[in-house]
């Protein structure tokens, strides 16, 4: 994660969950961060949503392609 409500932060780790901060001052929280997918073994079709099925239903689950 590279930054947190427009924070920058340092993380210098693997992380395969992270927390969205709560909606604050009527704007929802924020998270910034990379995924690198760059070794050529790991491609295909990946799920990346939320676990609260709530979200999930209101569009917090989405798939991203890696190919070769």
């Amino acid at each position: 994660m590279t930054e947190v409500n427009g924070v920058p932060v340092n993380f210098d780790g693997l992380r395969d969950t992270f927390s969205v901060p709560p909606l604050e001052n009527g704007k929802p929280g924020t998270a910034k961060m990379i995924i690198p997918f760059t070794n050529p073994e790991i491609v295909g079709r990946f799920v990346f949503h939320c676990h609260v099925s709530k979200h999930e239903d209101k569009g917090m689950m989405q798939t991203i392609e890696v190919r070769p």
